[in-house]
């Protein structure tokens, strides 16, 4: 664990040794505080029990030779570096132009680094002066204990990058000469990252001054009325939790654009929506904030421009679209809750979206449907939305306050159902506690349920070692099993806007996974639906659901703590081999608890080794407590797919490695095929001889 942490962070550290210091107060900066309390926290994280995992023996095995053999070279593990860092200071002080004054300068930054390394920073510093004597050369420093650079040579001048020791801090510098240590506050986060935006556009603009559109662009930025409040420095920090990552962002500004969620909205969605968020936002007041400066653009590209010119043009074009609407209904468009959700499909997740109407929204789909030639659905009820290539039925709902663009049809039912919805779910009683009250966004995430969706996806992910993707998809729902709620929420606390979260893969996971789940297998629909239908069932559902009974070791006949692999029935809620009656599993829905499932017009069938070189079938019962059949188990599988009504349509067939097959020339008895017919009537290590199932 500490080798990982510190593969992670501290190679970046040292490297950055080779960095700068500056007076004036820095452009961009970021800090690392507290090493030994960092190393606390990850050992405390969701992290460590991934990376700690069984199945993660042989990866970690692979890092730590890596790692020694790196160790070895620097002279100090980066453990060390770790249990005596206090903090470490990056900052970016000024862009500079290399070479000054020439046609193809380019800019350059200015960077510092400080780190303060107690008493390991006299070995560090003894050990890059030994490391290479004939390269290198000590020399002195006002105020400093020690210092080097690198040699002079006939060719090339003495280096000017410098690096000192004060004390117990280590400073470097790419372009000053004789850097000096400078004091840094410790920070309660375990990484924050400062940018102060007027200095970075400032700078931006001075390397801009060859160019007159962005010359232009920057200075209607930096002059235009009402924006340069919001010109002040953003921090943003970052800290391990058990749950995950919290962070932080933090700026001294005010929006009046934004408004208070409507929370209701959160009680009309299903109770088992994966993710949401919504925000307040009026259009109105953000167009006041921008218009100084899109006027100002628009006079320098259109000399003689002014707002009244702007406002009659605007009314032409809408009028000459039919469109009964003015300039000021378009700025108004938008003054309320707009809300974005993800909830489970079949055979793919779902997106909702609902925006405030308004006369602008209103007339803007009323035009969109003579367009299309499609009807708009009477307040209080619902109808097709038909949206070009999206081979999914999508619904728009009239409510009275908001159109509602979905593709759940549990959303169609649930959206005016009354009652608290996924409001009461834990997540969302978590973001509201955290929102505190009238904040302008407000989101959560059922972390667990993501991941366990996402999962299904990894087998479309090109990981050509079937051990590497099977490790994955393991990891993959050993995380979800373990993962707590997140949230997202964003209030404004008097001057300061201030955003707050927790997720296990920070900010920037949440468009990703939102696209994970819920847009990857539109690659398949250029199939028949039928058979994207089947295809994404096996890919999408069973084989995550194995994934998750395997690593769950709900089945464990020689109580080795390695799962085997389920039957349908069995991850359905149906009753399961060694556990009492009580429990039921859902990880599938219970339409699958069957022996052999119909679902979508397509019959299942899941076959485990039996340990002696043949199958079980679900139809032969519960398994007996087989030890000599449980490691098989544990590393075997295939569920066939085949056309519940007889039809002449191609049998797929899914196996451990999340693989799908599929043949046309198969012969399908009253069970199904044979538990071999994949492998050609083969063992169970027979290679397949159907054709891999690809994306089209």
């Amino acid at each position: 664990m500490d080798r990982t942490i510190a593969r992670l962070i501290v190679p970046s550290l040292l490297v950055a040794l080779a960095l700068p210091a500056a007076e004036q107060p820095p452009m961009m900066e970021l800090l690392v505080s507290d090493g030994p309390r960092l190393l606390q926290r990850w050992e405390t994280s969701l992290y460590a029990k991934l990376w700690n995992d069984r199945v993660m023996e042989a990866n970690r095995a692979k890092v730590s030779e890596q790692l020694a053999a790196f160790e070895a070279s620097l002279g100090v593990t980066l453990k060390e570096v770790l249990a005596s860092l206090a903090t470490v200071h990056l900052r970016v002080d000024d862009l500079v132009t290399s070479p000054a004054g020439a046609a193809n300068a380019k800019p350059e930054a200015l960077v510092s680094m400080q780190a303060d390394l107690g008493q390991l920073a006299i070995r560090i510093m003894t050990l890059a002066l030994e490391k290479d004597p004939d390269s290198v050369e000590s020399i002195v420093l006002a105020g400093a204990d020690q210092a080097m650079r690198r040699k002079p040579t006939d060719d090339k001048p003495a280096d000017a990058v410098v690096l000192a020791r004060y004390g117990s801090r280590l400073v470097v510098s790419n372009r000053v000469e004789q850097p000096k240590a400078w004091t840094v506050t410790p920070s309660e986060a375990d990484l924050s990252f400062t940018i102060d935006s007027r200095s970075f556009m400032i700078k931006a603009a001075e390397q801009a001054k060859n160019d007159p559109n962005q010359q232009m662009a920057f200075a209607a930025l930096m002059n235009a009325k009402g924006l340069d409040a919001y010109f002040t420095p953003l921090t943003w920090e970052m800290t391990l939790v058990p749950e995950g990552i919290h962070e932080r962002i933090r700026q001294d500004v005010v929006s009046p654009w934004l408004k208070p969620v409507d929370r209701a909205l959160f009680a009309r969605l299903p109770e088992k929506t994966l993710m949401a968020m919504a925000f307040g936002f009026d259009s109105q007041s953000y167009w006041n904030l921008l218009e100084p400066m899109m006027l100002d653009l628009l006079a320098k590209q259109q000399p003689g421009m002014n707002r009244e010119q702007l406002v009659s043009m605007v009314d032409e074009q809408l009028a000459g679209l039919g469109m009964p609407l003015t300039f000021p209904d378009l700025v108004q468009a938008i003054n309320g809750t707009v809300l974005i959700a993800v909830t489970p499909g079949a055979p793919f997740p779902a997106i909702t979206v609902a925006i405030p109407r308004s006369k602008a929204v209103d007339h803007g789909l009323r035009f969109a449907a003579a367009t299309q030639q499609w009807e708009i659905p009477a307040e209080g009820t619902s109808g097709p939305l038909p949206i070009p290539n999206v081979p999914l039925p999508v619904t728009l709902i009239a409510d009275k306050g908001y159109w509602v663009i979905t593709s759940d049809p549990h959303v169609v039912t649930s959206w005016n159902a009354g009652g608290s919805g996924w409001s009461a779910s834990p997540a969302m009683t978590l973001a509201f506690e955290k929102a505190g009250a009238d904040a302008p966004l407000i989101g959560a995430s059922d972390t667990g349920a993501v991941l366990r969706t996402a999962g299904g996806f990894l087998a479309l992910v090109p990981i050509p070692d079937a051990k590497d993707k099977q490790t994955a998809t393991v990891l993959l729902a050993r995380a979800a099993a373990a993962a707590s709620t997140g949230y997202l929420v964003g209030r404004q606390r008097g001057k300061t806007w201030e955003l707050e979260a927790r997720g296990i893969m920070g900010l920037g996971s949440v468009p990703l996974l939102s696209a994970a789940i819920a847009i990857p297998n539109l690659l398949e629909t250029r199939a028949k639906a039928s058979e994207v239908s089947v295809v994404s069932l096996l890919r999408s559902g069973v084989f995550p659901a194995q994934i998750q009974f395997q690593a769950g070791a709900y089945v464990d006949q020689n109580g080795d703590n390695i799962g085997e692999y389920g039957f349908l029935s069995e991850m359905a809620g149906g009753a399961i081999t060694g556990q009492p009656d009580t429990l039921k599993l859902a990880l599938l829905p219970e339409v699958w608890n069957a022996a052999q499932p119909t679902v979508h017009g397509y019959r299942f069938a899941c076959w485990l080794p039996d340990g002696k070189g043949g199958a079980l079938g679900a139809n032969d019962g519960l398994r007996a407590q087989n030890a000599a059949a449980a490691k098989a188990q544990s590393e075997r599988f295939v569920v066939y797919a085949w056309s519940a009504d007889g039809a002449s349509k191609p049998v797929y067939a899914l196996t451990q490695a999340g693989a799908i097959y599929s043949s046309t020339d198969v012969t399908v008895g009253a069970g199904g095929p044979t538990w071999n017919a994949l492998f050609g009537g083969g063992g169970w290590d027979t290679e397949p001889v159907w054709q891999p199932q690809r994306r089209r």
